[in-house]
């Protein structure tokens, strides 16, 4: 049962699986009025593993809790045996979020092996030291639109002083996080370069570099293709006229 379970992680989340510990969504959702949130958590490796929990504002060198964060994980640190499964819990501490737009955090998953595996020593163990940072969004009550239909107000157009940028527009209180954009301009194909966050925070532009395409989807001319992540991880996709 425990290697269906990890098969599972695994095909769901093929993005992750470069990390020795995975969770069991891709993205957190935390409503308003909820007062905390299970997560699962599998370690994959050989070996066990020391795992450390937190929250920050997407400090990618970060190792600790940012004060401000709203939102507290509990246990922070645990061990995890190999092919152990643990659920965590995410708590809302009641610092105040905005009400009219969504907001954002993100939960962090560190992992060192507990021992040094066969044949290393401790410094090359360290070595092996993973960070896992996922998206926490915050949804205040006053949004009460389907967050996956609001991508169609999303609204790109090449920057005049820029021919090669695509300047795309966010006019809703959600943030729009996008595993692709594909172009057809006059049956030239690009691909908007994804930047590591790839999203547009709630009533907000972004700028993404245009670059030729490696692989040409099938659009019609003058058209643009968004494919967005919507709130279990899953890619929708949404054609747009220019």
């Amino acid at each position: 049962m425990r290697r269906l379970m990890i098969l599972f992680f695994i095909l769901l989340f093929p993005s992750l699986s470069y990390a020795g510990v995975l969770a069991s969504k891709t993205r957190i959702i935390f409503p308003q009025g909820q007062d905390a949130q299970s997560l699962t958590l599998i370690n994959v490796n050989a070996y066990p593993v020391m795992v450390q929990l937190w929250l920050d504002n997407g400090d990618r060198e970060g190792l600790k809790q940012a004060e401000d964060a709203p939102y507290l994980a509990m246990p922070p640190v645990f061990k995890l045996a190999p092919r152990e499964m643990r659920s965590v819990r995410i708590i809302y501490n009641g610092k105040p979020l905005p009400a009219d737009r969504e907001s954002i955090h993100w939960f962090n998953i560190y992992e060192v092996p507990a021992t040094p595996p066969a044949g290393m020593t401790a410094r090359q163990s360290l070595l092996m030291a993973m960070k896992t940072q996922m998206k926490l969004i915050s949804r205040p009550h006053a949004l009460i639109a389907d967050a996956e239909k609001s991508v169609d107000r999303v609204q790109c157009q090449r920057a005049n002083s820029a021919p090669s940028q695509l300047i795309c527009s966010n006019p809703t209180a959600y943030y729009m996080s996008f595993n692709e954009i594909s172009v057809n301009i006059n049956d030239h194909y690009f691909n908007a370069a994804a930047s590591l966050d790839f999203m547009i925070a709630p009533f907000s532009s972004a700028a993404f570099a245009l670059r030729p395409a490696a692989i040409k989807r099938p659009l019609a001319r003058n058209s643009m293709e968004m494919a967005f992540i919507n709130d279990e991880g899953k890619i929708v996709r949404r054609l747009v006229k220019w």
